[in-house]
């Protein structure tokens, strides 16, 4: 019996072969399978490792274009004498030397321009330079350019560290921003749009960390154990201060922002209260600096006591004054419009089409379509419309307000916008995919070429905009304080090849085809009373100089772009 139960069992055994066979089908299939989708995933694993090494620019080759490249060349480009615009002169250097002022410091009636800035940001640099260590105009120059660079630097590395949460998103913000030409050359001129790129970007750091702070849970804010960092309120309105009298287009970059700082004023009334302060005391400090600077003193119809035992004798002078202002208000009026408020000038000025037709009128689409492509070049295809990823942070949000603002004044000039590159930086998507794409190697390779294409543009831009751009011109007026004595009264006779210039007393230096020339450099210092040179600029357009009676023209060739004339002439 046990034969027959073991050969049967064997048959049943033996018919279950083909059955386990046809099983053992499917469970090699299932391998197979599972092998493919293994291959896949490793395969997808790569790909992100691919897309993670764009996103940080595979670590290793950022950190070489960042330390080895972008570092040391920002300060080569500095030392470079380059001339971007006139405004870079005639908007600082030229008001703090009290020559050739432009009309924005000219009129003390009602001037456009503070003097804040100038005293914060250039005048301990050119204080220490020409009174201290008694350089020469050109290495003062230079001294300033190294200084806007390092704040820069500084500035732009930390806040947008601080921008950003993820390593690989910080890696990418810092590498646009600092290989971009603007970065590179604009950044390092002394342009009010160089102060209020650096402004923006704190402003924009600290709104960011306010947001956070909002959307905290009461409960996580208990675990902190501390409030939003009141360091941080005064910082951010000493920052918006100082940037409304800097320029008066500062606040169009926070319109959007601006609500999480109505949110946080409205949770946190008593906190929000310190940067209220801090920006009113700023704004006032710059209004009494300006009223001083225009109008030789300030009307105030009390003393300002110099020792603490007249501070008593204060109090009651301003108590009195107070009640006789309320008596005849007249009084406050008379005060008020005896003071200096620059950013108010500034904006009544700029509201009126015929004074802007004068700088040039420009359509409302340029900024869109001309200036921010050109700031970003390439790149713009990585950007919002073509990606979204981006569009409710912070910095998307102060970009937006502040280019679709600036794109209703007619007039329009690039540097308007150069807070742009910093913010655009923080919003640039390397991660997007199309999903009409299907072959994602392509994506992939199209953002690398993007990215060469990137760094191509800029080094075009920072040779174009850095070394030639009216290069000559800064060059010439340097070589003029150095080898001709403003103090001396006889002529002066250089030799250059076959050219023999000789400079005699009240000569006339007459630049054509070129920006106005920075004539400050003339000076030895900026109490410096006088220069016997009279620099006169001819427009482009002027062609005819028959109304001179030139006795004398001498060709100095200094520079690649600019040629300087010296006349002996009368006018």
């Amino acid at each position: 019996m046990a034969k027959k139960k073991s050969a049967k069992s064997k048959s049943k055994n033996s018919k279950k072969t083909p059955s386990s066979a046809s099983a053992s089908k499917p469970a090699s299939s299932d391998t197979h399978e599972q092998t493919k989708t293994n291959l896949k995933q490793d395969k997808q694993n790569q790909s992100n490792k691919n897309e993670s090494s764009i996103s940080s620019f595979s670590l290793n080759n950022w950190r070489n274009l960042y330390i080895l490249f972008a570092i040391p060349l920002r300060f080569v480009f500095a030392l470079q004498a380059s001339y971007i615009h006139p405004d870079e002169f005639f908007q600082t250097f030229q008001p703090l030397y009290h020559d050739n002022e432009p009309w924005e410091f000219s009129n003390t009636d009602s001037p456009a321009r503070s003097i804040v800035p100038l005293n914060i940001f250039y005048r301990p640099l050119i204080i220490l330079a020409t009174e201290r260590l008694q350089l020469p105009p050109l290495t003062v120059y230079y001294i300033v350019k190294l200084g806007l660079c390092l704040m820069t630097w500084f500035v732009y590395d930390y806040c947008l560290f601080k921008i950003m949460p993820v390593k690989q998103e910080r890696v990418k913000a810092l590498f646009f921003a600092t290989t971009s030409f603007l970065t590179m050359v604009h950044q390092a001129h002394s342009f009010s749009n160089a102060i209020e790129s650096c402004l923006v970007v704190l402003a924009v750091w600290i709104i960011g960390d306010m947001r956070s702070h909002l959307e905290l849970t009461s409960q996580e804010q208990k675990l902190l154990g501390h409030g939003f960092s009141l360091s941080k309120l005064i910082l951010l309105g000493a920052v918006m201060a100082i940037g409304v009298f800097n320029r008066v287009t500062f606040p169009v970059w926070f319109i959007l922002p601006g609500w999480y700082l109505l949110r946080f004023a409205l949770r946190f009334p008593f906190r929000s209260l310190l940067l209220i302060i801090t920006f009113v005391v700023a704004s006032l400090v710059c209004i009494y600096v300006d009223t001083v600077h225009f109008k030789g003193s300030f009307p105030i119809p009390f003393p300002i006591p110099k020792t603490t035992e007249k501070f008593s004798a204060l109090i009651t002078t301003i108590q009195q004054f107070i009640t006789n202002a309320k008596t005849n208000p007249e009084t406050i009026t008379t005060i008020t419009s005896q003071l200096v408020i620059t950013p108010l000038n500034n904006l009544i000025y700029n509201t009126n089409v015929t004074n802007l037709s004068q700088h040039g009128l420009h359509p409302h689409y340029t900024h869109l379509l001309i200036n921010y492509p050109q700031i970003l070049g390439p790149i713009i295809a990585l950007l919002f419309p073509f990606t979204t990823k981006y569009i409710r942070t912070t910095p998307f949000l102060s970009l937006i307000s502040g280019l679709l603002t600036l794109s209703l004044v007619p007039h329009q000039e690039l540097r308007f916008l150069m807070p742009a590159l910093p913010l655009s930086a923080c919003c640039i998507d390397l991660d997007y995919t199309p999903s009409r794409v299907a072959n994602c190697r392509v994506w992939k390779l199209y953002k690398a070429y993007i990215i060469q294409l990137w760094m191509i543009f800029n080094v075009g831009s920072i040779v174009f905009y850095g070394i030639l751009h009216q290069g000559g011109v800064v060059s010439a007026l340097a070589y003029l304080h150095e080898h001709v004595d403003p103090t001396s009264t006889h002529t002066h006779t250089h030799g250059h090849g076959h050219n023999d210039v000789t400079v005699p007393d009240n000569s006339v230096l007459l630049f054509w085809r070129t920006y106005k020339p920075p004539t400050w450099m003339l000076y030895v210092s900026m109490d410096h009373q006088g220069s016997r040179f009279n620099c006169s600029y001819f427009n482009k357009n002027e062609h005819d100089l028959s109304d001179f009676e030139i006795s004398d023209v001498g060709f100095i060739e200094n520079g690649s772009l600019s040629i300087l004339l010296l006349l002996s002439m009368q006018c």
